[in-house]
């Protein structure tokens, strides 16, 4: 049936039968995994599909065949994007990181080109989203792309000057060039892009820490905290500080006082995830217990309402 629906998405001429086409493939492979790809070319065919749809070649996708330019044609091209895109985090979990691994490094040029600086909040978001979800499919498997890929996400942050700030460092991947990156992820693009990126840095430091300086790393995610739009990322940088708090806590420790300063506004958030919450105030319970001294003299540092409610919350739980 694969090669049948295969050539349904490279040949039809509707933008929405495409899509259904690779709804159902995504659910297929997603709940029978390699069981769905039996074959090594049956991999490969769908991999060259979705690479297709990403670079606009498919059938559908021909403009030239429409008189009309509205904005519904170019909503239905984004959504068959997006529908492509999303199946590459589901095939790099279903079939595993060394499996999966050349094929991703196929579609990154493609991702990576819709995080240019002149590219869209949403096609920044959209390659955000995807790169971090297949690196956490990727698993182990994704080392060698992380050392390249976490300074693009922190990159995605910035607008105009993304690009300068980005392309020599990019060339130049051993550990000495993380003194080029960031120390703050800068609010200079839409709210949600730099949400996602928090997402994204944060699943990258429990997929692979050994492969990137935490010391480094783990400041400016907390730095960028409070979220501001995409409130579920909370549930992925909540897991990543329990995470290096169990695996390194010491990193955890000094960032005692960044901890205290974003977790008023956090748990004052009416969207806050209750994994969220919970783990948040699982943690702050534990700092308190752990470095009493360090908690509540960060606890004076702050403005009187964040104090009380960091207090009023860890009482409660």
């Amino acid at each position: 049936m694969l090669p049948v629906y295969l050539k349904g998405a490279q040949e039809d001429h509707e933008r929405e039968v495409v899509m259904a086409v690779l709804e159902v493939l995504a659910k297929v492979v997603k709940e029978c995994k390699k069981e769905a790809l039996p074959e090594p070319a049956h991999l490969t065919d769908l991999c060259r599909v979705v690479r297709e749809v990403l670079e606009q070649k498919v059938t559908c996708q021909d403009n030239e065949e429409e008189e009309d330019d509205d904005d519904d044609e170019a909503e239905y091209d984004s959504m068959l994007i997006e529908y492509a895109g999303e199946m590459i985090p589901i095939l790099a979990e279903a079939t595993g990181g060394d499996t999966f691994a050349p094929y991703f490094a196929g579609f990154l040029p493609l991702l990576i080109n819709k995080m240019k600086a002149s590219s869209s909040s949403a096609d920044k978001s959209f390659a955000v989203g995807i790169i971090a979800e297949t690196v956490q499919g990727l698993g182990g498997a994704s080392s060698s792309f992380v050392p390249h890929l976490l300074p693009l996400l922190m990159g995605a942050a910035r607008d105009e000057d993304q690009e300068v700030r980005s392309n020599a460092p990019c060339t130049n991947t051993t550990p000495r060039s993380w003194r080029f990156y960031p120390t703050s992820l800068p609010r200079s693009a839409t709210n949600r892009v730099t949400d996602n990126v928090c997402g994204a840095v944060a699943r990258m430091l429990m997929t692979n820490p050994g492969g990137m300086p935490v010391e480094q790393v783990f400041p400016v995610l907390l730095h960028a905290l409070p979220l501001r739009e995409d409130f579920e990322e909370y549930k992925t940088v909540y897991r990543c500080v329990a995470f290096i708090y169990q695996n390194d806590p010491s990193q955890v420790l000094q960032q005692i006082p960044e901890i205290v300063r974003s977790s008023g506004p956090v748990l004052g958030c009416k969207n806050l995830p209750t994994e969220a919450r919970n783990l948040l105030l699982t943690l702050l319970a534990s700092l308190s217990a752990r470095c009493p001294a360090e908690f509540q003299t960060a606890l004076l540092a702050s403005p009187a309402e964040v104090s009380t409610s960091i207090q009023a919350a860890i009482g409660s739980a």
